[in-house]
């Protein structure tokens, strides 16, 4: 982010440093959540393209920093794959960023767009932008 800092909007956060405190205190939390959980159920250790839930099991899915973010190492078959996955087990999917890591529209976006999948698909306006343009998040809807 140092290196970057131009490509960032810091009226958020105000610093790198700032950032990076807020990022280790967000997995101190976590971290402590977890080892003060049950053992079953709280967490589930899962990966894309294929969860280990029932159909429909959820209201709302939410994918973030992987899809479209990583479009060098997920091809379009693997962000289609994950979709209906996400569609599979969720009634709504949001994802976000849908900026790659250079900060670029996602190569994949356009294509995931114009696939049918059993949804409807929207673009929407998010109220926080922390990289410069990447202020969009995808929203599907059974």
């Amino acid at each position: 982010m140092r290196k970057a800092r131009d490509r960032f909007r810091w009226d958020y956060y105000g610093s790198p440093e700032a950032v990076i405190e807020r990022r280790r205190n967000a997995m101190a939390l976590f971290i402590s959540d977890f080892q003060a959980s049950p053992t079953e159920g709280r967490y589930v250790a899962a990966g894309l393209p294929n969860l280990p839930f029932q159909s429909e099991s959820f209201d709302l899915v939410l994918c973030s920093h992987l899809l479209f973010l990583y479009s060098e190492e997920l091809d379009t078959d693997m962000h289609l794959t994950s979709l209906r996955e996400l569609l599979r087990v969720g009634r709504e999917v949001r994802i976000f960023p849908l900026l790659d890591m250079d900060g670029h529209p996602s190569r994949h976006l356009e294509a995931c767009m114009r696939t049918p999948l059993p949804a409807h698909i929207d673009l929407i306006t998010v109220p926080f932008e922390f990289r410069l343009g990447d202020s969009r998040m995808l929203r599907l809807t059974r």
